[in-house]
């Protein structure tokens, strides 16, 4: 079956679901994003492809810093919601309860989250309608009984990942997978 070029990307599905914090006090926000990556192991970096229109491009922009926290089925519906409003108008943090926290390098991270990885933005090449904030890992943290013996993250902790359905459907777990 042929598939549209532009549809191509759909085939990488599901993709692990994070929210990306930036900022401090005031100025801080947190999204949902689906396209995040790996990029180097030595130095350690890391991206998340974010679109211009978006508010935490402004704030990572402002700050040269984000922070990647990997949530769980335990917080999948504030996770959605997250993924649907703007911080341009509304303080996610306030209206999810989630509990927004000083990282060592002072941008925000969450606690609720079961990993949180700090970084310092390094570069922002665009590609075509998004720009890829390319961070150098500067400080993580995951809790204790998330990774298995060979240190990664155990997909049974109940990350989460998005099918882009739209919906809150559109996410799934491996938790109770056997």
């Amino acid at each position: 079956m042929k598939v549209e070029n532009k549809q191509a990307y759909r085939l990488l599905y599901p993709r692990l679901t994070v929210l990306v914090s930036s900022g401090s006090g005031d100025e801080r926000d947190v999204m949902t994003v689906a396209w995040s990556t790996p990029i180097s192991f030595n130095p350690s970096l890391i991206g998340v492809s974010i679109s211009p229109k978006r508010y935490s491009y402004g704030v990572i922009e402002n700050t040269q810093k984000f922070a990647i926290n990997i949530p769980t089925q335990e917080i999948a519906e504030e996770t959605f919601f997250i993924g649907q409003k703007s911080g341009r108008d509304i303080d996610k943090f306030e209206r999810t309860d989630l509990t927004p926290k000083s990282g060592e390098t002072g941008v925000t991270i969450i606690e609720e989250c079961y990993a949180n990885i700090e970084c310092e933005l390094v570069d922002k090449p665009v590609y075509g309608d998004h720009t890829l904030f390319i961070g150098k890992v500067k400080n993580a943290e995951v809790k204790e009984d998330a990774l298995k013996d060979n240190n990664f993250p155990d997909p049974k902790t109940g990350m989460l990942y998005w099918m882009s359905s739209g919906n809150e459907e559109g996410y799934l777990s491996f938790r109770n997978s056997q």
